[in-house]
Formats: structure tokens, sequence, C-alpha cells
């Protein structure tokens, strides 16, 4: 990371002024609010032009100023390793250049979860072998630090847990998230890693053209259904409109209690949990996949897993 070295620099040049540099881990949204707030005084890592959806309303309400340029000429997103490196990847836009450069990767099998990450690959033209047969990301991880596989990826709690340390000693490098939804359903950068390429920016860096067609449009429900709405909160659907609206009530307030406001980041991470419309916009999400699309992610698990379906 290029991070490190500048603030370890800011560090020392803020120490030969007499003061007391303190140095705070935080996401992207939660630090520019913060420099709103006056709970910290600045941020070195805005990277520019990624984090221009970020940084403007604060600039625009004259929260936050932007002094300067402390980089020149950086790069941003990915890292590899000099094995990868040798293959010609010098940025993520030299992705495209792993076609013939086998990985390996731990799966839990072609219709699980990690059907996602499967076509996410595909969508990338990375030549992956899919090893399928794991019970869990969790022995895949292990798997990966032990170096029989070359790609992994992890959900975010198990991320922050388990792989970042892995990132901070150089074992590992994030090359992209699978992004999240925002409370209308839209589609964009993590919360937790507004740092990092979602999916979508990936292909259109590797590929140049913007993510669409029915093999994306399969792919993208089955995102959503993986992840920004893989764990929903779900009532019988004869339950009384009274019942309902008890529930509803109680998520609502369970999101203003301070207990849980103070609890909810450690556990997981900086996803906003929704009910009402936003909640139902999830679910929508979730179970819809159009015919063309359901109908070529049959065919392609039929042709290449040789899957079977009643």
């Amino acid at each position: 990371s290029t991070m490190s070295p500048v603030q370890t620099a800011t560090s020392v040049i803020l120490e030969a002024l007499g003061y007391e540099p303190q140095v705070s881990t935080l996401s992207v949204p939660v630090t520019l609010a913060s420099l709103k707030n006056k709970d910290i005084d600045v941020f070195l890592g805005n990277w520019m032009p990624s984090m221009t959806a970020d940084i403007k309303p604060y600039l625009d309400d004259k929260s936050v100023e932007q002094i300067g340029t402390n980089l020149e000429g950086a790069g941003y997103g990915l890292v590899v390793p000099q094995y990868v490196a040798d293959a010609g990847v010098k940025s993520l836009a030299d992705l495209g250049k792993l076609k013939g450069v086998k990985l390996h990767y731990a799966s839990q099998g072609a219709t699980s979860l990690d059907l996602a990450p499967m076509l996410a690959f595909r969508l990338l033209g990375l030549d992956v072998d899919h090893v399928f047969g794991f019970p869990g990301r969790g022995e895949g991880r292990l798997g990966f630090e032990r170096g029989e596989f070359s790609i992994d990826y992890q959900t975010t709690t198990a991320y922050l847990r388990s792989s970042l340390p892995l990132v901070k000693n150089g074992e590992a490098v994030p090359l992209f998230s699978f992004g999240a939804l925002d409370d209308k359903g839209k589609f964009g950068r993590d919360p937790n890693f507004a740092d990092i390429p979602t999916i979508a920016e990936a292909v259109e860096i590797v590929t140049g053209k913007r993510p669409g067609g029915v093999e994306w449009d399969a792919f993208y429900s089955f995102l959503i259904a993986g992840f920004p709405a893989q764990k929903l909160l779900l009532l019988p659907k004869d339950t009384p409109a009274d019942i309902v609206a008890a529930w509803r009530d109680v998520l609502r307030r369970m999101t203003k209690d301070a207990d849980y406001i103070a609890r909810k980041d450690d556990m997981i991470g900086e996803y906003e949990q929704v009910t009402d419309a936003a909640g139902e916009e999830l679910f929508r999400q979730a179970i819809t996949i159009t015919p063309e699309a359901r109908a070529w992610v049959r065919d392609y698990l039929a042709k290449t897993y040789n899957v079977g379906f009643d």
C-alpha cells in the first residue's frame, strides 16, 4: 500500500513541528463524516477520481476542504505478486493478460454460493480451475494460505477477521469487491471497502466495456441473491398486518438502539439494516431473474459441469 509510507512520512513531519499525530483506520464514508464533524483533522487517502462521488457533497457544503495532491502519478486497486507481474499484469487493465495462466479456487460447488465468483471470474476472462467439495469458505481460505489455491473470496466479516491480516502482511491482494446495494436498491461500492473497485468496475476496466448482456444479467441475479439480500427476515405469507407492522417497528427501533449502534460495525461492518420499502426492494431483486438469464446459466452449468436439472 502507498498509504502506509505517506502516513509515516506525514507523522514524522508533524512530530517535528511539535504535534502528536494519531492515525485511525476508518472507511471512506466514516472518514469524511468525521472530517465534517471535526473528529479528525486530516485525510490522506482521497483517491481521485474514483472517490469524486464520496467527497463531492462535503466539498459542495464547504464542510471539507481539499488542500492539494500528496501523491503524483500513483495508481490504485490491483497489486499483484511477482508471478502475476511476470505474466504482464501491471494494472487492473492488464488483468486480461492472465489468460492462459491457470488459477485454482476452492469451491463449495457449482450450484452453491460459489456460483457468483465462478461467473465473475468468467466475466473477467480468468482461467480458473474450480476444485469442488469444500464445506465452506473458511476451508478455502486455509487452502489459500497454504498456497494450494491462488485466488479466493471471503464474505465481509470473514475478510475483516481472517483475510485482512494476510493483505496487511503482503500475502494477499484484494482485486475487487462484489459491491453493495444502498437503501434505494442501487448497486455501488461496498461501504466497508470504498477504495476497492466493484466487480462491475473491474469488468469495465478489463474489457473496456460497461457490463451488460445475458451473461452479466445472470451473474447479477445470483450476486444480489447471494450477497446484499442473502439474509432476509421473512414472515409467513398470511401473517396479519398488525404483526408485520410490529416486526417492522421493532427493526426500525433496533437500528436506533445505542447498544446496536455501538456493536454493529464489529459484527456486520458498515452495512445498514433496512425494512419497509427498502427491504421489499432487496427481496424483489433477490428473486428476480429474466427467463433468458435463467436459461443461459442452466445451459452453462449443464455443459460445463454436467449439472442436471429436474
